[in-house]
């Protein structure tokens, strides 16, 4: 099995590597980070904003971040923030993406015990999914006319 973890570049009409400028992203805060659209350009940085007050972007991993201060990890587009900002909601005022990442099913934990993955979310899907079907109806009415684990999408022409 190929389990490859994708790296999609921004590029310009010429097919070369640019970093796109992006404003006014908002995001919530979670066990003390977010996770950026795009992976940032380290050359720009990062301006973020909580309440309309700027935050303050700290070049050093090992410091205890205080509540108006974050941490860039620019290679995964992770930003850490004090816990007292946890389910608070920022503005990521500006920064410029260079891509994104794209992860395989197999490669998502669901499930750790003793230290070592034992379920990812290829494993749930595999178990629950069994058929896609894509269909101009819908699923029929009688759940009984498909079998169990079918995934129905349905469009319009």
């Amino acid at each position: 099995m190929n389990y490859q973890v994708y790296m999609t570049y921004n590029t310009d009409a010429q097919g070369d590597r640019v970093s796109d400028k992006i404003y006014n992203e908002t995001y919530s805060v979670y066990s003390n980070r977010l996770v950026l659209n795009q992976i940032p350009d380290d050359y720009d940085g990062v301006s973020i904003s909580h309440n309309s007050a700027p935050l303050t972007e700290i070049k050093n991993q090992a410091k205890v971040l205080a509540g108006d201060e974050f941490y860039v990890d620019y290679s995964t587009g992770m930003i850490f923030f004090n816990p007292v900002l946890n389910e608070a909601t920022v503005n990521v005022v500006e920064y410029s993406g260079i891509g994104y990442i794209s992860y395989p099913v197999e490669r998502i934990y669901s499930k750790v015990e003793g230290g070592s993955v034992v379920q990812t979310l290829g494993d749930i899907l595999d178990a629950q999914v069994r058929e896609f079907i894509f269909s101009t109806d819908g699923p029929p009415v009688d759940a009984s006319a498909y079998k169990e684990g079918s995934v129905w999408f349905t469009y319009t022409e």
